[in-house]
């Protein structure tokens, strides 16, 4: 079962494109990351997870709960670690 479902993403910031028509899916228990290259758009997709106000269009689903509709509800199934 997948519980983070995320749909073709996309955030911009002005002109800047910085993530464009990303798709992923998560399953119970696994552990997801984003491995790349400096100002690839990797915090910006990790961001959208779980700050509707980041997202341009697409759709996440955390749990079977839409995080644009339900925005509290997807925060609490879980946990993001930002390294540096």
């Amino acid at each position: 079962m997948k519980v983070i479902k995320a749909n073709s993403l996309a955030g911009n910031f002005g002109r800047l494109v910085a993530v464009d028509c990303t798709s992923f899916g998560v399953r119970e228990e696994e552990v997801f990351g984003f491995p790349g290259a400096n100002e690839a758009g990797k915090m910006i997709a990790m961001t959208m997870l779980t700050m509707v106000p980041s997202l341009t269009s697409g759709s996440v689903m955390v749990w079977g709960h839409d995080i644009a509709r339900e925005k509290r509800q997807g925060q609490r199934t879980y946990k993001c670690c930002y390294g540096g």
